[in-house]
């Protein structure tokens, strides 16, 4: 079958098809280089695609008949490139050599695997121009050798800089398929990925030393509003009670000063609107959709909050119902698919003891839950020893220590207040078996 030569458009549509490009807003991806990016290209998978393999291969092959200069052997930069430099040889009838990382351990310790001669004309052919050493290591080795690097080709280009300034420097000539500007032009006008996403890795590109810097900063200041506009409202609809005299006793048979009574949140559209936004900001931002197949909620305190995420993210919904006081094993209402990945919902964290059951029953029906994400927390060491123990990460939407300081500010507490409830946070089991004793 004939292949015609592709355009930098059809070759990024092949990487698009192919799966050959992920972006992650949560879980940036670290190149060999050590650098953070929301994007990754991996050119590998086209060697499990024959069709789109070859319309790759002849099109390099066409690329280098009207590259200027001869050849006299082609040249893999890495490992990835291998499958890409063995086809071009043989479509081009020349000889190969490919460029070990590092130099074998064993035997003749060859940085050079083929025969290659001081004198010899190099095609380096590579996968990808990007951060990578590959390259730059590859023209190293050969020209150590006596060869010469007459031009390096690529499929694909990252559009980075310092590959490329490596190159001109050496004088060497390069070209690619296609290069990221490209891929994300093609991908947006495909609705390949949602303007977001391309969004980011275009700010990614602006300055890639800087992103996750920035990204970082700008994640903990949204938690950080969001946490003290949380706590306000929990104030304002009187969700927080505190009482040292008479204190409140918790499912677990704990006595605590403070109570807070998140189900009031339902009665408040306005209110509990924010409170969706801002899981699904947290969801968004720090779980990753990519990364959830269902949404779960405890019942019964989680099934609200849980209900209206899964609506807003059009994704399935679970709920657990789990034996009295936490105990026993727990039952799943609704269905999910072997191997799901879920995110937990709930209400309030106390000692976690029955959050941590409800994960326990979705990972006994073969769930991955590695998140849980919750209105409130008090923090106890307790609780964070609990969620460790699980291999459970817990994002909240407020804690006590933010609660406790809006609350002071706001005079809806006295500092007396506080520090009771700060005492009783130290150490949860003493204050309260002092309180049952009296």
């Amino acid at each position: 079958m004939p292949y015609a030569m592709l355009t930098k458009e059809q070759v990024s549509g092949i990487l698009l098809d192919t799966d050959a490009v992920r972006i992650s807003r949560t879980s940036p991806f670290r190149y060999a280089s050590g650098m953070l990016s929301p994007i990754y290209t991996d050119c590998r998978v086209l060697a499990s695609h024959i069709h789109e393999r070859n319309s790759i291969i002849e099109t390099m092959h066409e690329q280098v008949g009207v590259l200027e200069g001869k050849f006299d052997i082609i040249a893999s930069a890495g490992t990835a490139s291998i499958f890409l430099a063995s086809l071009l040889s043989e479509r081009l009838g020349l000889p190969m050599i490919y460029i070990r990382p590092s130099p074998k351990k064993h035997g003749k310790r060859k940085e050079i695997e083929g025969v290659f001669k001081p004198g010899d004309r190099v095609l380096l052919v590579s996968d990808i121009i990007s951060t990578e050493e590959s390259i730059p290591s590859s023209v190293d080795t050969i020209q150590k050798s006596g060869g010469l690097v007459v031009h390096c080709l690529a499929v694909f280009n990252n559009n980075m800089g310092k590959v490329e300034g490596f190159l001109r420097a050496k004088g060497i000539p390069y070209s690619y398929l296609s290069d990221l500007t490209t891929l994300l032009e093609t991908a947006k006008s495909r609705h390949k990925f949602s303007d977001e996403q391309i969004s980011m890795v275009q700010d990614w590109l602006k300055d890639p030393e800087r992103w996750d810097t920035e990204r970082q900063k700008r994640l903990t200041d949204l938690l950080d509003d969001i946490k003290i506009r949380v706590a306000g409202i929990l104030l304002e609809i009187k969700a927080v009670s505190i009482n040292a005299e008479e204190p409140f006793k918790y499912t677990s048979g704990l006595l605590s000063p403070i109570y807070t009574d998140n189900r009031l949140l339902i009665s408040y559209p306005e209110k509990w609107h924010f409170i969706i936004d801002s899981f699904i900001n947290v969801i968004l931002n720090i779980v990753g959709l990519e990364n959830i197949d269902v949404v779960a909620g405890t019942a019964t305190s989680g099934i609200p909050h849980a209900a209206l995420i899964s609506d807003k993210l059009a994704l399935p919904l679970v709920y657990v119902k789990i034996g009295e006081n936490g105990n026993g094993h727990g039952t799943i209402e609704g269905r999910m698919g072997n191997e799901s990945r879920a995110v937990m919902v709930e209400d309030h964290i106390t000692t976690g003891k029955s959050v941590i059951s409800a994960v326990e029953t979705l990972r006994a029906a073969g769930a991955r839950v590695d998140w849980c994400t919750a209105i409130f927390t008090y923090g106890s060491q307790v609780s964070k020893d609990k969620f460790k123990e699980a291999k459970l990460d817990l994002i909240t939407l407020c804690d006590l220590a933010t609660l406790l300081k809006v609350a002071v500010d706001l005079k809806h507490i006295t500092e007396k207040d506080r520090d009771t409830v700060l005492e009783w946070l130290d150490n949860p089991e003493s204050w309260s078996n002092k309180r049952q004793s009296t």
